[in-house]
């Protein structure tokens, strides 16, 4: 009987050095565990985007003040504009109602700051009117209106910008241009009736 006692008194040494290396092991990987986690980037799910604050109608020019910017929690479209730099002085490709997240496939390229006020041309014809399909957005050309024969108008030259190019079929093309030149009369009929060319200015 003393041998027995005297067998487990020497082996519970043992024993509670084991519990005590198995709680540090545990206690290790714990750790490493919480710095692995901590350390694995978390999804923000915070999105930035911009809404106007009012109808903004097709190509209008879009000012600061026109939208508001900030947190939005209803999309995660990674094509939104998120800030009023990205607008400024650009102009919409379609009407922005308000309250609407705006994407860039809405918004055109920065016209030129002292532009001033313009109109809004738009002209329709074979492919050669979008120089073969080449005409871009932003480009800067020269218009050139001639009457057709039987019309008493003279030739008129419009200096404008390109604001959007799109293709109806295989062989018809619209041209939306913004233009400071004044439409009056002879160029309203000209426009209408008349023939265009159109050069990029360089």
């Amino acid at each position: 009987m003393a041998d027995g006692a005297s067998t487990t008194q020497q082996n519970r040494p043992l024993r509670l050095g084991r519990l005590a290396s198995g709680m540090m092991i545990a206690f290790i990987l714990a750790g490493v565990t919480y710095l692995g986690i901590t350390r694995i980037p978390k999804s923000d799910p915070t999105v930035l985007s911009c809404t106007a604050t009012r109808p903004i109608s097709a190509f209008e020019i879009i000012h600061s003040s026109d939208v508001t910017c900030g947190v939005d929690m209803r999309t995660s479209d990674g094509n939104l504009v998120k800030t009023r730099a990205d607008l400024e002085n650009h102009y919409a490709l379609e009407m922005l109602p308000p309250d609407s997240p705006i994407t860039m496939r809405q918004v055109g390229p920065a016209l030129p700051a002292d532009f001033g006020k313009y109109s809004v041309v738009t002209i329709q014809g074979s492919i050669s009117i979008s120089l073969g399909g080449k005409l871009s957005r932003g480009a800067h050309v020269d218009i050139f209106l001639t009457p057709e024969a039987q019309s008493p108008a003279s030739s008129v030259t419009l200096n404008a910008i390109v604001l959007d190019v799109r293709s109806l079929n295989q062989d018809s093309w619209v041209v939306t241009v913004a233009t400071t030149t004044v439409i009056d009369e002879t160029t309203a009929v000209l426009l209408a009736d008349g023939r265009a060319i159109l050069l990029i200015r360089v």
